[in-house]
């Protein structure tokens, strides 16, 4: 599984790549849904044979959890990059939220198709994932969480969130807000809405929820 970013463009290469095949698979995953698709709409939305497809894939499921898992390193491996560029817990925190949010704007089929069948292919793994594969993505999700609650709670030990944060809850809600921009912030309904604007607001607002910062509840 390759490590560096996947492109929207197509490989150079005569020869059929993997990178290839995921990304025509996202494209027929995102058109017609997970359930609806067949190897071989994959193998006509390429112009190959489905035989060529086997060649990487022994199955649509392999390939599905392929995509996730790819999409989730990449993003892990951006996200930690953004953070460590920071030095401050806040700042740090701040640049892990915009980098996601930055990644899922960037509207990339493989990461739109991660993210949007993320939590219901994870209740599924999460009920007893029976292959390694299915298990390394697991534990992927819980090393990006982990990145979340980690920082926040350096936060709290920092004094910057208050002392009854709860590091693990507060990732989770967090990662809900985030993730779910897959679904409503797409380059049609974000209006006049920058990508720029949308990522520094989403990490404004999570900052600013973990600060505790005085709100007016309903009556």
């Amino acid at each position: 599984m390759p490590d560096n970013a996947i492109t929207d463009k197509p490989s150079s290469d005569a020869a059929l790549r993997r990178d290839d095949v995921m990304r025509a698979a996202a494209e027929v995953f995102l058109d017609k849904g997970y359930g609806a698709t067949s190897i071989n709409q994959i193998a006509e939305h390429m112009g190959c044979t489905k035989g060529k497809l086997y060649y990487y894939y022994a199955s649509k499921y392999e390939l599905y959890l392929d995509i996730h898992t790819t999409a989730m390193l990449l993003t892990t491996q951006r996200c930690a990059a953004a953070r460590d560029r920071e030095t401050a817990t806040d700042r740090r925190l701040w640049a892990l939220v915009h980098e996601q949010v930055t990644i899922i704007l960037e509207g990339s089929p493989i990461m739109r198709v991660a993210t949007q069948g993320l939590e219901r292919f994870m209740l599924r793994l999460e009920s007893g994932p029976t292959d390694k594969v299915a298990r390394r993505l697991l534990n992927l999700r819980a090393d990006f969480e982990a990145m979340y609650a980690d920082l926040i709670r350096s936060g709290v030990d920092e004094g910057l969130f208050p002392a009854s944060t709860d590091p693990q809850l507060s990732a989770k809600l967090a990662l809900g807000v985030v993730n779910w921009m897959v679904i409503w912030a797409s380059p049609r309904k974000r209006a006049k809405r920058t990508a720029e604007t949308i990522s520094s607001s989403a990490a404004n607002f999570v900052l600013a929820g973990l600060r505790g910062l005085p709100g007016t509840l309903p009556g």
